[in-house]
């Protein structure tokens, strides 16, 4: 059950924490943060582009927002696969929508067969690696937990290894590899507690908004789209969810009050995570 406050960053899940498979319990996001992460893809070459993510799963609303402020997901287009513009993807426990205002794309639905995933994803994951290394987005070595979802999906999280850190710290994203296709994130500093509603309020009215994006955009378009490994997660995330259960099978949340230092070291190309 979920004990609210005032401040809302003593809300705590009074729930047993689920064992992960290869160990006895699992990191989780917070209930609610936003935190910038670099976007890195194979083909087409993008290498740290600036986005952010914000994320609320509370009682009363259940979104995420990935603002794509440099270039937009590598699955946006496909006639113009090397001409991406800034976008954003509001997921809610409506679906997808898209927002490409470089496309003239104030809003439209991506697929309503999807919802944002819960705090404790990873309990679908494999810990496979302990004491790895992994670069955040300013090109910090962490120490880490490899993670694998199968089917190219990976994380790294801070390990509690990781001295200068901090046990505080630990369970943080570090970084993600999207699946096969070449994508993967570096996260940044984390900032954990309330987020404005308001951020996730779609960007049109319900009638825009509920325009099907295979029109808006085509159908080959939208068709890539939907594979966008955020996409996909929320995909996985909507069929799973039975009756839409507000925090069925999540597990205790890490620490709402740290977040790790900032850097100023800029991220460097290359692998996400090296042993």
């Amino acid at each position: 059950m979920l004990s609210a406050r005032d401040s809302g960053l003593d809300n705590i899940i009074e729930l047993s924490n689920p064992a992960c498979s290869g160990t006895e319990f699992c990191p989780t996001w917070p209930v609610e943060f936003k935190a910038p992460f670099g976007l890195y893809s194979f083909l087409p070459a993008i290498v740290n582009a600036s986005s952010f993510f914000y994320y609320t799963y509370t009682e009363e609303l259940q979104a995420q927002l990935v603002d794509y402020v440099e270039k937009c997901s590598p699955f946006t287009t496909v006639s113009t696969f090397f001409a991406s513009s800034p976008c954003r993807l509001y997921f809610t426990v409506d679906g997808v929508f898209l927002h490409q205002p470089g496309r003239n794309v104030q809003c439209c639905l991506l697929t309503s067969d999807a919802a944002p995933p819960p705090p404790a994803f990873l309990r679908g994951y494999t810990l496979s690696r302990e004491n790895v290394t992994a670069r955040d987005m300013y090109g910090q070595a962490v120490t880490c937990d490899e993670w694998d979802g199968g089917d190219g999906f990976k994380h790294w999280t801070v390990s509690r290894l990781d001295r200068a850190r901090g046990r505080d710290y630990w369970g943080r994203p570090v970084a993600s590899q999207q699946g096969p296709v070449g994508v993967s994130w570096r996260w940044g500093r984390f900032e954990a507690g309330p987020q404005d509603s308001e951020l996730f309020n779609l960007p049109s009215d319900t009638r825009v908004c509920s325009q099907s994006c295979p029109v808006v955009i085509g159908e080959e378009a939208a068709a890539a789209l939907l594979q966008a490994p955020e996409v996909q997660m929320a995909v996985a995330a909507c069929q799973r969810r039975s009756g839409r259960p507000w925090l069925g099978d999540h597990a205790p949340l890490p620490s709402l009050t740290a977040s790790p230092p900032a850097a100023s070291v800029p991220a460097p190309a290359g692998a996400v995570a090296a042993a």
